[in-house]
């Protein structure tokens, strides 16, 4: 387990520290997940817990096609699923199924959908999409990528424009004896968030999960979860403006929820939000 400074507005990808020297409170989370307040005259660093994982990295032979498996990880043992891979001329195309996925929420009150990620061999996150299991647990998705050797892992997100994976990790690949490619010799090493540090500042009250009704559309509950995130995580000083627009597409995103105008158009302006 490790600990890194990052900045603040790493927990959405719209958040930007124009540093502005001020008097400004910062959070310490501590190893033991203890957090302190700190007065500084300096731009807010906030001390956020991550942990050390590693997964299996394939290098997958051009011009080719082949399968992998997932196997679930302690989190899901039950959970499993199958990717076919296949290498074109500039990009790889991944077809991946997946079982018995049970709801994110059991995770925690902030994880509401899941992410499949490709990890470098240098430890490099590339998020890949979102995943939405149905009812039974099913759930597929259809993906390209201009990576050429990576890792593939599945984690518990609070909303699907996650830039870092949680440590909340449901299932990995495995490599197959037939798979046409090479296993990377070292294992693909990367930092994935703690559970725990979305809610440092906020409370699950704010949370979707606690507020919402179950018949609100998912992409409404990442919206909710994205922006009350960014407001704990400072957007109000440092992207009032992406702020803003991120509130209106959320209030239009309720309007239109309330007035039952149909998933689609709620989906279009909360993932706008979020």
């Amino acid at each position: 387990m490790s600990a890194k400074f990052l900045p603040a507005g790493f927990l959405l990808s719209f958040l930007s520290l124009a540093a502005v020297a001020q008097q400004s409170p910062t959070v310490v989370v501590g190893p033991d997940s203890s957090q302190e307040v700190v007065s500084t005259s300096q731009t807010p660093v906030y001390r956020v817990q991550v942990v050390g994982r590693t997964t299996k990295a394939v290098n997958y032979r051009h011009h080719s096609i082949t399968e992998i498996k997932f196997q679930g990880t302690k989190l899901d043992p039950n959970g499993q699923g199958k990717a076919k891979v296949e290498s074109r001329t500039g990009r790889i195309h991944i077809e991946a199924e997946f079982e018995n996925l049970p709801k994110p929420s059991i995770y925690g009150p902030e994880y509401l959908t899941y992410v499949l990620w490709a990890i470098t061999p240098e430890g490099r996150p590339s998020n890949l999409g979102e995943i939405l299991p149905k009812k039974d647990g099913k759930s597929e998705l259809s993906v390209t990528t201009d990576l050429q050797a990576f890792g593939l892992i599945l984690t518990a997100e609070p909303y699907f424009a996650v830039t870092i994976p949680s440590d909340q990790l449901i299932l990995e690949n495995v490599v197959k004896p037939h798979t046409k490619g090479w296993e990377e010799p070292i294992d693909a090493k990367f930092d994935a968030l703690q559970r725990g540090e979305y809610t440092v500042e906020v409370s699950p009250s704010q949370l979707a999960s606690q507020t919402a009704d179950e018949k609100m559309p998912t992409d409404l509950k990442e919206a909710i979860n994205a922006v009350a995130i960014a407001k704990a995580a400072g957007a109000q000083q440092y992207a009032s403006s992406s702020l803003s627009k991120a509130e209106d597409f959320l209030a239009r995103a309720q309007d239109y929820y309330q007035r039952k105008q149909g998933d689609k158009a709620i989906g279009t302006v909360a993932r706008g939000a979020v």
